[in-house]
């Protein structure tokens, strides 16, 4: 084998450098004659040639001329290509390939002259110009029929880069240096683009892979060439490119696909990223075969026809990707099946280990089987109170006190409860379901749209707090509500239509005989009740070792339960099972108030983890707290708690300390302590961060002092409120609301519209601005501005949440502002009122005496059973009266209501100053 001959190496072995960089260039001073020509000035440097502008001197003419290397005569193959190339492309004629006049030797220096461009080229016309697409286009398909042309001279050109297209104007290039690579190549036994030494001629960046790789090359190289070029003039940037190694930027062109272009510029459209990666693919026979066809397609997309380029399939990408990886493929697969086969057989044990919802009891409520199922009680033997009667597959009812239906079955485990209530939602007000108990007096009652203010909850054993964790506005209730009550464990969940209204957790809920229960009842309202189903957790296929002993617990037999817990212990002494053991042991003794036994447990439990992330932590903080409180010693309890508060806030333990204070502060509120329900209020602020909670107690706290029309507590209290908290948190907001009330209770009329203001130019998004547009309101027609009033109530009424009842009561006050002037209107409001999607029965009320629909007796009548101690239907008794011309009628009503208010409330004073300035109402 020749020494000189060099056997094509694997491609991840060449080493290579750029034969370029080490070409001596011939350098000629100004005014330097050469030939026929006076050098005028160097206007650029090649990668082997100095390019001057010159003077032709016979001609007088500027020409470029381009001088090659000073030591290029030595080869002579070279020197014998290079002007057979030369004269061959001076043959050329294209408006958009230089033009060569001469080639000519002097001295050995070898020259060309050529026609003389006096635009920049491609590369700096891209980076300065930034050009649009569709100029990019124009370029590029004149440069495929300049390629084009030559192609059918059977001349290529072989380094096309931006660099050797000089821009003769903004959209007219010229290519330079066109075929010259073919001379600067040794002769076929080397591979093409790569001499003997191992550097390669040229950009390796713009170059097809075939020149590297020692393939045919032809004019498909252009073509790939050219596409690279059309890439960076899309996204600014070179598929292959490595600035800081020229070794990488050649693997790139032989191995590496480039980004697609959309990936860089988003907006690029999908059939020029195909066309693009068409043309510069790296199998020759997967790119445009011509330059013809390249052209073709360009101009296809410019006229909207389909082009003939398709992006990648999934297919074959997936096939490229797989020949190129497939030995980590194949370890990555066998890797996976076996991971996948572990996980399975985990999964299957655990699904095992785990139960599931089995349903225990179903009823559509056949007429037939009622008596079957149900025991249907009812507040009294008045059959006028109310009563149950099951009506198309319905379990319905209506009453003014209290009716409930008890299902005669018993549920002492998990439970899930499914139901729908159905009808019209004017119908559907303080009914729901109760649970854990004998009466809704004695359970957790969960209340559907409680007295008709649309607002959801659960409470518990009869105190009138309400749980919720989701804004009034965010339940919106149909004509047919799907209701889910689901316990697991400690945590209830309750959720109307798929909202969670609010989750309750519970650490000793109450367990036996008793607390097995499950119902629905109405109180002063109505309701119809469908589908009700009650599902239990089945016992799963591979039971827990402590199943018995959780049943006797569950069922209240706590001394049958810590006889099979004590025994568990001797059973799986060492087994991580113990300590879930010895908390319902501590839990039982707590029950059967044995309080230094369960406080010996607790302490051996501590010793049995150094874990301070195990679960079962909290539940220890909790049983220590509750052992301490129950022998008296609150500091230890209060330590105790504030710990498992700081510790862990989030924890289900620390959820359920948190409802039973909540509980507590409105036990103290129902007697008659509000400093101490305050104070409560103030430290469940240390223990949760969450808002709704605290904002729902200090609410009951205002309804509190407002009831006893004790406005000096309230102010007091909104405003240290105001004063420690921010001004976007709902609790403040809330108690600006509450403060602004209390001035107008207290007959500060300025006072309050300045809170009022405050709260419309601060809080547009909170639920407590239409409230505060209401009150605004009120205090324009208090003034007896009753156009600004109208305009207020309006706002309201179209944009405020329809599931809040202050939107329904502005229609009413809209429709009433439109009687006198616009009587059509204002019944088609009092219609839309009346017959509404809403559950607010008040509103529709009262639209339906303005339409005359019902008769005064009876809007009375259904007032007062709704809203028992409010005399304000006197109010819109007066408002009709006077409507209808007879004043002396409405003056009375205003009258009789003065009687019934309080001195201390706005309303009130509302009401005295239309009787002293009724000819201005």
């Amino acid at each position: 084998m020749d020494e000189n001959e060099i056997v094509p190496e694997e491609k991840h072995s060449i080493h290579i450098r750029n034969m370029l960089a080490s070409i001596e260039r011939t350098f000629l001073p100004v005014d330097h004659v050469i030939g026929k020509y006076r050098i005028i000035e160097e206007i650029d440097r090649g990668g082997m040639a100095v390019v001057y502008k010159a003077t032709q001197l016979d001609l007088d003419r500027i020409v470029a001329l381009k001088v090659m290397p000073a030591n290029i005569s030595i080869n002579h193959g070279f020197v014998e290509r290079f002007l057979t190339e030369a004269h061959a492309i001076a043959k050329l004629n294209h408006t958009n390939i230089v033009k060569i006049h001469e080639v000519a030797t002097e001295d050995n220096i070898y020259y060309l002259a050529m026609e003389y461009i006096p635009g920049k080229n491609l590369y700096y016309y891209l980076h300065y110009y930034k050009p649009k697409l569709v100029d990019v286009l124009e370029i590029i398909i004149r440069l495929t029929e300049a390629l084009s042309y030559a192609h059918s001279q059977k001349i290529i050109h072989r380094d096309l880069k931006l660099n050797n297209v000089i821009m003769r104007d903004m959209l007219n290039p010229v290519l330079i240096d066109f075929g010259l690579a073919k001379a600067m190549e040794n002769d076929d036994k080397v591979r093409p683009g790569i001499t003997r030494t191992g550097e390669i001629m040229g950009s390796p960046s713009y170059m097809a892979p075939e020149r590297l790789l020692g393939g045919p090359v032809d004019h498909r190289s252009d073509i790939c060439s050219l596409g690279i070029m059309l890439y960076e003039m899309l996204t600014f940037k070179n598929p292959y490119l490595d600035q800081r190694n020229l070794h990488q930027t050649t693997i790139n062109v032989m191995e590496s696909n480039p980004i697609p272009p959309r990936r860089l510029v988003p907006w690029l459209p999908v059939e020029i990223e195909a066309i693009t990666l068409k043309a510069m693919a790296k199998d020759p026979f997967n790119r445009y075969q011509t330059m013809d066809d390249f052209r073709t397609d360009l101009v296809r997309y410019q006229h909207g026809d389909p082009i003939s380029a398709r992006p990648p399939s999934i297919f074959s990408k997936v096939q490229h990707f797989t020949k190129r990886h497939w030995v980590p493929l194949v370890i990555g697969s066998i890797v996976a099946c076996f991971s996948a086969l572990f996980i399975s057989t985990l999964y299957i044990q655990s699904k095992k280990e785990q139960s599931h919802w089995q349903i225990v009891f179903n009823d559509d409520f056949d007429k037939n089987n009622i008596d079957k199922y149900w025991i249907l009680k009812k507040g009294s033997t008045d059959s006028a109170d109310g009563s149950w009667e099951i009506i198309n597959g319905a379990l319905s009812g209506k009453t003014s006190k209290n009716i409930y239906a008890l299902l005669d079955k018993h549920i002492n485990r998990d439970i899930l409860i499914e139901c729908d209530i159905t009808g019209n939602p004017k119908d559907i007000y303080n009914a729901g379901i109760f649970l854990y108990g004998n009466q809704p007096d004695s359970s957790y009652c969960f209340y559907v749209n409680k007295n008709g203010t649309g607002v959801s909850g659960l409470a518990v054993n009869n105190n009138p707090f309400l749980f919720r964790e989701v804004k009034q506005n965010k339940v919106q209730l149909t004509c047919s509500n799907h209701i889910r009550i689901e316990r697991i464990h400690d945590c209830i969940t309750f959720s109307i239509n798929g909202t969670v209204v609010t989750k309750l957790y519970e650490n000793l809920p109450s367990l036996g005989r008793g607390h097995d229960k499950v119902g629905v009842f109405i109180q002063n309202g109505s309701a119809r009740f469908e589908n009700f189903n009650v599902y239990r957790r089945a016992i799963p296929k591979v039971p827990s070792p402590t199943l018995i002993a959780d049943r006797f617990y569950e069922r209240g037999d706590f001394e049958g339960a810590l006889d099979e817990y004590n025994g568990l212990l001797i059973d799986f002494a060492k087994d991580e099972i113990v300590k879930d053991v010895k908390l319902k042991i501590a839990d039982c003794l707590i029950r059967l108030k044995r309080y230094s036994e369960a406080e010996e447990v607790v302490k051996s439990c501590h010793l049995l983890t150094n874990d301070k992330n195990d679960p079962l932590i909290p539940k220890l903080y909790f049983l220590h707290a509750v052992i301490k409180s129950s022998t008296g010693k609150k500091g230890d309890a209060d330590r105790a708690f504030t710990k498992l508060s700081v510790n862990y806030p989030e924890s289900g333990v620390n959820l359920a300390h948190l409802n039973s204070l909540m509980i507590h502060c409105m036990t103290n509120l129902e007697n008659n302590q509000p400093d101490s329900a305050e104070k409560e209020i103030l430290m469940l602020g240390q223990y949760s961060q969450n808002s709704y909670k605290t904002l729902h107690l200090y609410e009951a706290l205002f309804s509190y002092y407002r009831e006893r029309h004790l406005h000096d507590s309230t102010i007091a209290v909104a405003q240290r409120i105001i004063k420690k908290g921010t001004r976007s948190d709902p609790v403040v907001i809330e108690a600006k609301v509450k403060l602004a009330y209390a001035y107008l209770n207290k007959g500060k009329i300025g006072k309050a519209k300045e809170v009022f203001d405050q709260i419309i130019t601060g809080n547009a998004n909170s639920e407590r601005l239409w409230d505060a547009l209401n009150g605004m309101a009120e205090v324009n027609i208090y003034d007896f501005k009753y156009q600004e009033a109208t305009a207020l109530y309006k706002k309201i009424f179209n944009e405020g949440p329809k599931a809040m009842p202050v939107t329904w009561n502005a229609g009413i006050e809209f429709a009433i502002g439109l009687q006198k002037n616009s009587p059509s209107e204002s019944n088609s409001i009092f219609s839309i009122v009346s017959k509404g999607n809403h559950p607010f029965p008040i509103p529709r009320l009262i639209a339906q005496y303005f339409l005359g629909t019902i008769s005064t007796d009876n809007f009375v009548i259904e007032w007062k059973k709704i809203l028992t101690k409010d005399p304000w239907y006197y109010y819109y008794l007066a408002q009709k009266e006077h409507l209808s011309g007879n004043e002396k009628a409405a003056l009375k009503s205003l009258q009789q209501l003065r009687n019934e208010l309080s001195k201390k409330e706005w309303n009130y004073f509302r009401t005295l100053k239309i009787i002293n300035n009724y000819s201005r109402w």
